[in-house]
């Protein structure tokens, strides 16, 4: 039987980006999303755990941060499925899919 061990609450990608960015203290949130090819909302949306990171969004953040794409998406992934979960069993968790961006 395999058990899977589970976060009190799950940590979304974003808090990563978050903390890099913190880290770096040269550049800021609006400039990275420029230099991701984002607008300054959705990058804040996804710091803010309120967007999911797509593919297209990984490669730029490996690009920017020397982090590999496999590592944003498995985050991300983790983060969906600790979410499901922790919900009831009787509430629905809808996950909110975007069009990919072209970076």
């Amino acid at each position: 039987m395999h058990t899977t061990i589970l976060p009190k609450y799950p940590t979304h990608p974003g808090t990563l980006i978050k903390d890099e960015l913190t880290e770096m203290e040269n550049i800021t949130q609006k400039e990275l999303a420029s230099q991701l090819g984002v607008t300054a909302s959705f990058l804040s949306e996804v710091i803010n755990g309120k967007r999911s990171i797509n593919a297209s969004l990984a490669i730029g953040l490996e690009k920017f941060f020397g982090i590999p794409a496999e590592y944003w998406l498995r985050f991300q992934s983790q983060y969906d499925l600790d979410l499901l979960r922790l919900s009831p069993p009787d509430q629905k968790v809808q996950f909110r899919y975007k069009k990919e961006l072209a970076i």
